[in-house]
């Protein structure tokens, strides 16, 4: 995971802290600093669908379901 991504957004003080995952090859962290808090995944598109996981969320937002909001 690059560091530059979390300061780019605002995030230089975080606890980065991982979060067990499932057979996927995503990895899941929760980031907190003093004044928000995320869950943050990393997933390499060489191997997973990424196109098809924000699709899928869109569409699920769009029924009315909860979904994490993807930045």
């Amino acid at each position: 995971m690059k560091k530059n991504f979390l300061i780019k957004n605002g995030l230089n003080n975080y606890n980065l802290i991982p979060i067990k995952s499932d057979a996927s090859f995503r990895k899941f962290f929760r980031i907190r600093n003093k004044n928000k808090k995320f869950i943050f995944f990393y997933s390499p598109k060489s191997k997973e669908n990424n196109i098809g996981y924000i699709q899928t969320s869109k569409l699920f937002f769009k029924m009315g379901l909860s979904v994490p909001k993807i930045i």
